[in-house]
């Protein structure tokens, strides 16, 4: 009985030895642990810090995007007033030649009146002539019912036809309605350009913040400063768009940081686990120390001999 109780003592001796050397590599461990938990917990700060830092870039995200359409917007407006400027443009060249057909007209007009007036004087001076010349003195006049005939008609040598007369007539109111026509569509070609005239001032108020008076010595001006305005406008947009694509960018980063976030944090919560595992190993350890040295106390009351070799040497003998 005395040497099983030896055997059992040295059982608890090796098993307090390997329960050493279990707890010395556990708490190695959980050093090395804490250490990194330090680490991550450092860095994880820091990744929270910089993520703190871009919690502006959505409000300046939608700040930026607006600048962007409305800067858009305006570049759009100007280059169709650049072409309403063009347009009114053709108006103006419009009326201009419709004018100028509108004279010609008019001219042509008055020259076929004249010749027609002349040849219609021509014409009853000859009809004039010719009764005249059949008149006697004495015999009443068919025309003035006068007996006296102080001053005959003279009889031309070149007189016009009826027909000649009727052609001069009909020509006379051809111009005349070509003259007419021709007024007409002048009337309505200043209505078209002037109608689009007020139409572009109007416009031209709203985009350039300016009143203008648009005649055919104003609308170089007018190109010019819509030139400038939309030079300005376009180098404002390119400033924007460079600050969104930093935006971009910087958004594009944060989601990349929360990934890196969630990825340290989850490393974090591992390690606390297996720290903690690590811990209660040792603590558990510790306490089956502490119990092996009781037992092995309770034997050394019970036993003669220190070790198991001295007993044995002791029953040989």
């Amino acid at each position: 009985l005395q040497l099983e109780q030896y055997e059992t003592k040295d059982k608890l001796v090796i098993a307090i030895s390997k329960l050493g050397k279990d707890i010395s590599s556990n708490s190695e461990k959980s050093e090395g642990i804490a250490n990194q938990l330090v680490i991550l917990n450092q860095s994880l700060e820091e990744q929270q810090e910089k993520k703190r830092s871009l919690k502006s870039i959505d409000s300046d995200k939608v700040i930026w995007e607006g600048k962007i359409d409305k800067y858009e917007e305006g570049i759009r407006n100007l280059t169709l007033l650049k072409g309403d400027i063009l347009t009114f443009q053709q108006r103006q060249t419009e009326y201009k030649n419709v004018k100028d057909k509108a004279r010609s007209a008019i001219e042509v007009n008055k020259k076929s009146m004249d010749n027609y007036s002349e040849l219609e004087t021509l014409f009853f001076s000859a009809q004039a002539g010719l009764l005249d010349a059949k008149l006697s003195e004495g015999e009443a006049c068919p025309v003035c019912g006068s007996k006296t005939h102080p001053q005959l008609a003279i009889c031309l040598p070149t007189v016009p036809t009826e027909k000649e007369l009727k052609e001069a007539k009909e020509k006379m109111n051809v111009a005349n309605q070509g003259a007419n026509s021709a007024s007409e569509a002048v009337q309505i070609a200043k209505t078209r350009m002037e109608e689009f005239r007020v139409n572009l001032i109007s416009k031209a108020k709203i985009l350039l913040g300016e009143s203008i008076h648009i005649d055919d010595n104003e609308i170089s001006t007018l190109q010019e400063k819509l030139q400038q305005k939309l030079g300005e406008i376009n180098q404002d947009n390119v400033v924007a768009k460079n600050q969104l694509q930093e935006i971009l960018t910087k958004e594009k980063e944060a989601k990349e940081l929360d990934v890196r976030i969630t990825k340290t944090e989850q490393e974090i919560k591992h390690m606390q686990e297996f720290r903690e595992e690590l811990e209660k190993a040792i603590a558990v350890g510790k306490s089956s120390i502490a119990n092996n040295i009781a037992q092995i106390q309770e034997l050394d009351a019970k036993l003669n001999y220190p070790t198991i070799e001295l007993a044995k040497e002791q029953v040989r003998n």
